[in-house]
């Protein structure tokens, strides 16, 4: 399953691109993330591994992400791994004007397992709303600062 988004976000290019590359800004952000772990490689390069561990109020979770190249704002491209399912992700800041930048993410989804196929077919557009919500609460934390 593929699809992108895109959100504007009113604030400079640099300015958006080293907010997204914060360690300690994801929490503001990424909704539920409780925890990270570097398990290999350097933090927010290319190659390097990241546990993510989320509390939602009904469960506990955790994946896998990785990085395949970080050469933002041109690009940002990463996998997260959850059992039965990976998310390949790349994500680009378009520069529109000196106060304006153009956020677009490009999501694969793999699933290796019949349930999350049928979930896939049946209910794709849960994923993109997933995807468009962190897309605004960063928009939102990237304005509000």
């Amino acid at each position: 399953m593929n699809y992108e988004c895109e959100v504007t976000i009113d604030a400079p290019v640099e300015k958006v691109s080293k907010a997204f590359m914060d360690p300690k800004g994801i929490y503001e952000w990424m909704e539920d993330l409780e925890s990270t772990e570097l398990l290999e490689g350097e933090e927010g390069k290319k190659g390097a591994k990241t546990r993510m561990n989320f509390q939602s109020k009904n469960r506990s979770f955790s994946m896998v992400e990785t990085i395949w190249e970080n050469s933002l704002p041109e690009a940002f491209s990463t996998s997260y791994v959850m059992g039965a399912v990976t998310n390949n992700m790349t994500i680009t800041f378009q520069k529109i004007d000196e106060n304006r930048t153009r956020y677009l993410s490009k999501q694969e989804f793999i699933f290796r397992n019949f349930g999350m196929k049928m979930m896939g077919k049946l209910a794709p557009g849960l994923f993109k709303k997933q995807t468009l919500k962190y897309m605004k609460a960063f928009k939102t934390y990237v304005e509000s600062r």
